[in-house]
């Protein structure tokens, strides 16, 4: 009868996480420890349940309390002490569909040992990353973005050295909305994402794959803002409130670089330009590795977006945004690069086999750009 009962409990408790996913629009939003049957809220009003019934392993924890004060989702984890390898099966989802999926981690010292693990994070067979906590007050996330191969994602934890793996926080968002448009790789970490000239929220309801942005508000130029809707009703979907900041640059010249993290490795980006530092349209020249000029405009309180067409693979990137006249003002709204995944079995998902074969070093052709509709209000 006991154990009856209990299977009853784990039911009514799966079928009430489910319920949820689907009142919110495709999310699955599991904080990591929660007791079985609890909910919580985060600053955006989502609700996290329990991720007793995503996965049959590992142990509650809650975070040493010096270190309670950090948000709520890092209050509770889940630790796996057992076995080698734990996986999280993330259900339901759609086979093709792409999901952005996020896992997160704060050690806390929740064993009172002071020694903030290292482990790996697989997405069923193929290594996603590897987590590396720098000490117990370090909060660290990950996202990558993938097509699901069957009706349910696998997130699993992997122990490599004595250390026992575990984690904060596993969200899922339904992301086909945004990156299918493109013909992008179907597997993609986000490698950094930048709301320029911002010091607010990093994250927006009205995003529908709920985006972490990180916030720069001087790193790039000189912020500036405007209280003006600007809607993106094309290709990425970048909410209103990230177009709404800015940084430029009064030097004549403004620089994005980043290095290749590993070599070999390849990359695709897209840069968002949005016309709010005066009423005016502005003439904008963008060149990247000594490739040739690329001049476009961007009008004033619309959207402008140029993006890596395919993947390009250089040791350093520098993507210099100037004014083509003396009155053109080189503004950075917002963006994102992401690197371009290949699982290690060699396999191929979507768009992958035609345009991870031979694009080393792509032609400047190989940009694309996307000019929104009107968006004045």
């Amino acid at each position: 009868m006991e154990e009856r009962r209990s299977i009853f409990l784990r039911l009514f408790i799966w079928m009430n996480a489910v319920l949820l996913v689907h009142a919110q629009n495709g999310y699955i939003s599991l904080n990591c420890g929660l007791p079985e049957g609890s909910t919580s809220l985060d600053e955006l009003r989502y609700t996290y349940t329990s991720d007793q019934a995503f996965i049959a392993s590992g142990e509650i924890k809650e975070v040493a309390t010096q270190f309670a004060s950090s948000p709520v989702m890092y209050h509770t984890l889940r630790s796996f002490p057992n076995y080698r390898r734990n996986c999280y099966t993330l259900t339901p989802v759609t086979q093709g569909k792409k999901y952005l999926i996020r896992a997160s981690f704060m050690y806390g010292n929740y064993d009172g040992q002071n020694l903030p693990p290292t482990f790996d994070l697989y997405l069923g067979a193929e290594q996603w990353d590897t987590v590396k906590l720098e000490n117990a007050s370090h909060i660290l996330w990950t996202e990558i973005i993938a097509a699901a191969q069957s009706s349910n994602i696998s997130v699993c934890l992997v122990k490599t050295a004595g250390v026992n793996p575990f984690i904060s926080g596993l969200e899922l968002r339904p992301a086909d909305d945004i990156y299918n448009n493109t013909q992008w790789p179907s597997w993609l970490k986000t490698y950094m994402r930048i709301n320029a000239g911002s010091n607010g929220p990093s994250r927006f309801k009205e995003d529908t794959a709920d985006r972490t942005w990180t916030s720069d508000y001087s790193g790039y130029g000189f912020a500036v803002s405007t209280t003006t809707r600007i809607e993106n009703t094309g290709l990425f979907r970048v909410p209103s409130m990230v177009l709404q900041t800015a940084e430029y640059s009064r030097s004549g010249i403004n620089n994005i670089r980043w290095k290749q993290a590993a070599k070999g490795e390849e990359y695709l980006w897209v840069l968002y330009f949005a016309g709010i530092v005066l009423n005016r349209t502005d003439y904008l020249t963008l060149t990247i590795n000594g490739q040739p000029p690329f001049p476009f405009e961007v009008p004033y309180m619309d959207l402008y977006c140029v993006f890596s067409a395919n993947p390009w693979n250089y040791e350093d990137y520098l993507i210099s945004i100037s004014g083509a006249n003396l009155t053109s003002v080189p503004i950075i709204n917002a963006f994102e690069v992401y690197k371009v995944y290949k699982p290690a079995g060699g396999a191929t998902y979507g768009h992958d086999g035609e345009y991870l074969t031979d694009l080393i070093n792509p032609p400047f052709n190989h940009w694309n750009q996307f000019k929104n509709t009107s968006t004045k209000r």
